[in-house]
């Protein structure tokens, strides 16, 4: 006979061979009892007793269960918040694209009103005065070759603002033919010699609109002060190429001056320090009485 305790209570009969089969028993203690019952009695002096554990399945056991809620959470919320982070990359990455062109438009606005809005101003007011002198045709003849020279003027500005937008001239390259071709036709009314020391072939090395445009406007500007104050007979331009950044040179053999005393360009050299610092270059200028001028203008790229 037979008996376990927290499960079928009752005195079960052995089989003819002497064997039971226990199943599906619930976790729980259990205690196995085996006695000699003969004929009908039961010799409880001769039994023998088991106890054993039927531990819960792991997946029903509480530390399991709340293990596993946690990492579902935790999961959920790594999902969640990569979810969010990417979402805000990409508007971030969206805010500072609008940013961006924000900041061009009001670039363009400020070029546009700096250089064709003064320019439109001064053809207006030399029209007036024109129309004004019409009675004495010599006076209105110079005004009219005021006009004519103030649209001249007009025309290179818009090309200038062209040339920089167009995303096809971000290369070195595309920025020393520029400049060359502008030098070329600046210097032709002062008969200025000029000379260009180019490699015989620029790298492949692109360069940002910003880069190129505070550079070219430099260079513009100096040839403006060197036509104005240096005096000079000829005028060279250099570009070498490094590693990582590039050099460009404006030489002129004019009278030169003290760097001591910069009066007589006003704000010009300061302005041309930032707008190279801005762009991420090193401007230098380099001069002395009798000796000529020589700006410096390295880029990194």
């Amino acid at each position: 006979m037979f008996q376990l305790k927290n499960g079928n209570r009752e005195w079960q009969q052995l089989s003819s061979d002497n064997v039971f089969n226990i199943t599906n028993l619930p976790p729980g203690r259990y205690q196995l009892t085996l006695t000699v019952m003969y004929p009908g009695k039961i010799y409880p002096d001769k039994s023998l007793h088991w106890s054993f554990t039927i531990q819960s399945p792991l997946w029903k056991r509480w530390w399991f269960i709340l293990l596993t809620l946690l990492t579902t959470f935790a999961i959920i919320w790594a999902v969640v918040r990569a979810y969010y982070l990417k979402k805000l990359a990409v508007q971030k990455a969206e805010a500072g694209k609008q940013q961006a062109i924000e900041k061009e438009r009001n670039r363009i606005s400020r070029d546009m009103h700096d250089d064709l809005g003064s320019g439109l101003t001064k053809i207006a007011i030399l029209s007036e005065v024109a129309k004004k002198q019409m009675p004495e045709p010599e006076k209105a003849k110079e005004q009219l070759e005021k006009i004519s020279q103030s649209s001249r003027e007009l025309v290179d500005s818009l090309q200038d603002i062209i040339w920089v937008l167009n995303p096809a001239n971000d290369t070195l390259e595309s920025l020393a033919a520029y400049i060359r071709e502008y030098t070329l036709k600046f210097v032709e009314p002062f008969s200025l010699e000029t000379g260009f020391d180019y490699p015989d072939q620029f790298a492949a090395i692109q360069l940002s609109e910003e880069k190129r445009r505070n550079v070219f406007l430099t260079v513009k500007e100096s040839l403006h002060n060197i036509a104005r104050h240096a005096h000079c007979t000829r005028v060279d331009i250099s570009i070498t190429e490094e590693p990582g950044a590039f050099t460009l040179l404006i030489r002129d053999n004019g009278r030169g001056f003290d760097t001591g005393n910069t009066r007589m360009f006003g704000n010009g050299l300061k302005n041309m320090e930032n707008r190279i610092s801005q762009a991420g270059g090193n401007y230098q200028i380099s001069s002395a009485p009798e000796k000529g001028t020589l700006t410096i203008i390295r880029m990194p790229v």
